[in-house]
């Protein structure tokens, strides 16, 4: 090999070593993976696309499940906002900065799962509403943490009849 490349191999071990490092500080010293997975799913409990609503009557609830899984014990949060096509999406890196009508806390066993009924009501009527749900970790300091996990439910909400 020459210099070059052994230099390239190098440079790629440091910044592995690295992440790896920053990678552990965020998963916590036991070094224990972390998987999440946030689900929404229709008023029957299953992702069948045909029952979510798609329309729903300002002011009248609708039925959703929320769904958390992961592979360690671990106290969660999920937050939920309202807003429409002009609102941002949240990102990996930062929740939406709408106000949030809805917060749900628990915590999910090791290899477990949540599941959680939501009778959700939106009183605002509008075409396109962006129904966000964010989930949260509880850190060491005993504050909740966006972990860049998102989901979204698209509505239209009419007035009452």
């Amino acid at each position: 090999m020459d210099e070059d490349t052994i230099v390239s191999i190098s440079i790629i071990i440091a910044i592995l070593a690295i992440s790896a490092g920053l990678i552990n500080t965020w998963l916590g010293s036991t070094g224990e993976k972390r998987v999440l997975s946030l689900y929404i799913l229709n008023e029957r409990g299953n992702a069948d696309p045909r029952f979510y609503p798609g329309n729903v009557t300002a002011g009248e609830p609708f039925l959703l499940y929320v769904v958390v899984q992961n592979d360690g014990a671990l106290s969660l949060r999920v937050d939920v906002k309202v807003g429409d096509l002009s609102t941002p999406p949240p990102s990996r890196a930062s929740p939406s900065p709408l106000p949030t009508i809805w917060t749900l806390e628990f915590t999910v066993p090791p290899r477990g799962q949540r599941t959680s009924q939501l009778e959700l009501t939106l009183n605002e009527t509008g075409l396109d509403r962006r129904v966000i749900f964010e989930l949260y970790i509880l850190n060491t300091s005993g504050s909740y943490r966006y972990t860049g996990i998102w989901n979204q439910l698209w509505v239209n909400v009419t007035a009452p009849p």
